[in-house]
């Protein structure tokens, strides 16, 4: 059994998502990839599955690299998760993290989502980073060219001024009112 196969279990989860708090329930997306950077973490994907000699979960690795980014889409990485989620995944909200007065309300779904950056999997899993692919159903809202759009993983800088945050509408006010305090 793989190293990669221990870290990724998922005989325990760590958080469902219906024992976090409300005021938590929300991704921090720190900034999304163009389409070189799509491109390069496909490579990197394939290049770390074949060094530790992985045996890829064959329908979402394969369903992730054969993807191509359609004009509604976007890949966005985002931080610790607040729990463990199961993909496909509704959301409807996007605020500004610094100032979540500042927010946009669209339906979009998370459609993929690739574990630290480098491994796809069916879940998000809390305390993890991802890269998450997101479907949005009336186009890329403007408010996503407020974090930075990067053509790697390694070259990002955290900055909570360009940070957003991905919610549902409902959960919003009690996100915003801990932002507050």
């Amino acid at each position: 059994m793989s190293l990669f196969y221990n870290l990724c279990s998922k005989t325990n989860p760590m958080q469902p998502e219906a024992d976090a708090p409300n005021d938590q329930r929300f991704l921090m997306a720190v900034f999304y990839l163009s389409d070189k950077g799509i491109k390069n973490i496909k490579k990197e994907t394939v290049r770390r599955y074949k060094r530790y000699e992985q045996k890829p979960m064959e329908p979402l690795y394969n369903a992730y690299l054969q993807w191509q980014r359609q004009p509604n889409e976007v890949v966005m990485y985002t931080m610790y998760a607040y729990a463990d989620l199961t993909i496909p995944k509704k959301f409807d909200c996007i605020f500004r993290y610094t100032d979540p007065s500042i927010y946009i309300q669209a339906p979009f779904t998370l459609t993929q989502s690739i574990y630290e950056g480098y491994y796809p999997f069916n879940t998000i899993d809390h305390g993890h980073k991802h890269l998450c692919i997101f479907t949005f159903e009336n186009g890329i809202p403007d408010i996503i060219q407020q974090i930075p759009c990067m053509d790697s993983i390694g070259e990002w800088r955290y900055s909570p001024a360009k940070t957003l945050g991905i919610c549902m509408a409902a959960d919003l006010p009690a996100i915003a009112a801990r932002e507050r305090r």
